[in-house]
């Protein structure tokens, strides 16, 4: 329960600040979280992994909603005719690697402080 509750908090922290600063601020979330939260390295990486993954994707079908649909086929060309679908989760993952490697980070930082 602990878990899903550092991920739903971490996703709303992370949107707040991802809408008035710039688009790397929304790691800090997920690095609070590593720091604060006290759990395996592992599910560091996973609750990392999710928040980002789910915020971006979140984001990139809203996105993909609001313009009818048309930029993502567009952008899909440009990868060599990537479906729309599969663009979309390749945002999430790459956002995800970037929560999880944050997330790591300030689990890191407290472990490295402690000794």
């Amino acid at each position: 329960m602990k878990r899903i509750i550092a991920i739903i908090l971490s996703i709303i922290f992370s949107f707040i600040l991802g809408q008035f600063l710039p688009w790397w601020s929304i790691v800090l979330s997920p690095f609070i979280m590593g720091y604060f939260l006290d759990i395996k390295l592992g599910q560091q990486l996973l609750i990392g992994f999710l928040t980002i993954f789910i915020l971006w994707t979140s984001i990139a079908l809203i996105a993909n909603q609001t313009n009818a649909m048309r930029l993502a086929p567009m952008i899909g060309e440009l990868f060599g005719s990537l479906h729309p679908f599969f663009l979309i989760i390749l945002t999430g993952t790459i956002g995800g690697i970037y929560g999880a490697l944050s997330q790591i980070s300030g689990h890191l930082l407290k472990k490295s402080i402690r000794s």
